[in-house]
């Protein structure tokens, strides 16, 4: 490639994505090996809901896609 702004900023954004795939497999690797120290906990699904909910609005809305939550109920 010439060398140019927009080629070294397309260079520079394929390094970017290269470098969390790596760090992604690098994570993916220790979890398959016991690397990753995690400590199991209780889980309210109906506060992950309500979490993901508030989180997404705009994408819900956007989509036209309900999460109803009162059915989780505990």
């Amino acid at each position: 490639r010439p060398l140019s702004v927009e080629n070294i900023r397309s260079a520079n954004d394929e390094a970017h994505h290269l470098t969390l795939l790596i760090d992604a497999l690098h994570l993916l690797n220790c979890a398959e090996f016991g690397g990753m120290p995690f400590t199991m906990r209780p889980l309210s699904i109906a506060e992950l809901l309500l979490t993901v909910k508030q989180k997404y609005t705009t994408i819900f809305k956007n989509n036209a896609i309900e999460l109803n939550i009162s059915e989780f109920s505990e």
